[in-house]
Formats: C-alpha cells, structure tokens, sequence
C-alpha cells in the first residue's frame, strides 16, 4: 500500500471517529451520563478534528470530497453535543 493511500485511510479513520463519538455522546446524553465520558469525548474530538487536518496536509490528500466530509462530521458531532447539553440540562437551556 502506498504511503499516500495509509494517509488517506488515516484522515478518513479519524473523521470516522467523530461521527461514533458523535452516537456515543448522544448515547451517554439519553442515559443520563455527564462528566467524565462526556468532557473525554469532546477531547477526542478536539484532537481527532486537529490532527486530520495536520495529516491531511502532510499526505496531501486533503481533496475537496474530504473536506465537505470532515466539515459534515464536525456539524453532526457538535450537533451531537448541543443536543446532549438540552437532553441532560434542558432547565438551564431553557432558563
């Protein structure tokens, strides 16, 4: 496998990565879990999101298909977390 294709898979395995943790906020959200789980989650995300740039970059496989991927999982994963936020603290939300 070329060195380009394993950069290519690496970008598309961390955006990956944000949508299951997108289903995994909104899971521990509807459970009633905060804390821990929730903030290490948005660290994940935090990171994943950085560095699938960065590696992108360094590969040059930043296409235009990957961006508009990226840029959607990022819009589904804090979406995620808004959502989680109104599920386990809807009195303050809506104060």
């Amino acid at each position: 496998m070329k060195r380009r294709q394993i950069g290519y898979l690496v970008v598309l395995g961390l955006t990956c990565g944000r949508l299951v943790l997108a289903l995994v906020v909104i899971l521990l959200a509807v459970n009633g879990r905060a804390g821990l789980p929730y903030l290490l989650c948005l660290l994940m995300a935090f990171i994943s999101d950085y560095y699938d740039g960065v590696i992108a970059r360094h590969f040059k496989v930043a296409t235009a298909n990957l961006r508009r991927f990226d840029s959607l999982t990022d819009v589904a994963f804090y979406g995620a977390s808004f959502i989680a936020v109104i599920l386990l603290y809807p009195d303050i939300v809506y104060q």
